[in-house]
C-alpha cells in the first residue's frame, strides 16, 4: 500500500538526512539589497516556486546518488555507491508498488532575480 506524502518527508527528515546529513556549506549568504549593491547588483525580484516531478523506484535511487550528501558519505568511506543504493531500494520499498511504478514528488525552493545596478556617471 502506498503511503501519504507526509509520511515520505517524515522519511526524508528523520531517516534519510540523519544518515546522510548534508555536507557543511555557506547557506548564511547575505541576499539583502545593501549587501548585493556592493558587488554592482540590485535585487529585482524574489519568488518561491513548486516543481512536481515523477520518479519510479530506480529512477529516485538514481537521483538520490547525485546529491551531495551521498557524495560526501562516498568521500568519507562511510559508505559505498552500491552499499546506499542497496539501502535506498529497501528504505524505498513502501513509497512504489512496484520499482517502474512513478510516484510524483513535489520539491520546493527559492529565486532571487539579480540585476547589475546601473553606473553612477562620474
Amino acid at each position: 500500500m502506498f503511503r501519504q506524502a507526509s509520511d515520505f518527508k517524515n522519511w526524508l527528515i528523520n531517516i534519510y538526512l540523519k544518515r546522510f546529513p548534508s555536507p557543511p556549506r555557506n547557506n548564511d549568504y547575505d541576499w539583502t539589497s545593501e549587501n548585493v549593491v556592493q558587488f554592482g547588483f540590485q535585487s529585482v525580484h524574489f519568488e518561491t516556486f513548486k516543481n512536481f516531478i515523477e520518479f519510479n523506484k530506480i529512477q529516485l535511487i538514481n537521483y538520490f546518488t547525485t546529491q551531495s550528501n551521498i557524495g560526501n558519505a562516498v568521500e568519507t568511506e562511510f559508505s559505498t555507491y552500491e552499499q546506499i543504493e542497496e539501502w535506498l531500494n529497501n528504505e524505498l520499498e513502501p513509497f512504489f508498488t512496484s520499482p517502474h511504478t512513478a510516484q510524483t514528488f513535489q520539491f520546493g525552493n527559492w529565486i532571487r532575480y539579480l540585476q547589475k545596478a546601473e553606473q553612477a556617471e562620474a
